[in-house]
């Protein structure tokens, strides 16, 4: 079994599990993780790119919740890498 590196950094939403905030720096997870606290949200601090299988554990995550549609926000560098980061995340959600 492999393990979730980011699995401190992550938090299933409650109210609306489907809306999911993905940001790629751990140092934000305070600020981020009080999106979940306030609106219900399902959020995310990757850490850089995140791992496929940080992703397929949120994604199964969701599955469990019935979520099968996600409206997804990425908070990301404004630079080349992060415009990467961003690209690759839709499309880690999608479904097989």
């Amino acid at each position: 079994m492999f393990a979730d590196l980011t699995a401190q950094y992550k938090l299933v939403g409650t109210h609306q599990a489907s809306l999911v905030l993905v940001c790629e720096k751990a140092g934000l997870w305070k600020l981020i993780s009080k999106y979940h606290l306030l609106y219900g949200i399902t959020v995310m601090c990757s850490q850089g790119n995140p791992s496929w299988v940080s992703l397929e554990y949120l994604k199964e995550q969701l599955e469990a919740k019935g979520i099968k549609n996600i409206h997804l926000a990425t908070l990301n560098d404004w630079d080349p890498n992060g415009f990467n980061i961003a690209d690759c995340r839709g499309e880690r959600f999608l479904p097989k």
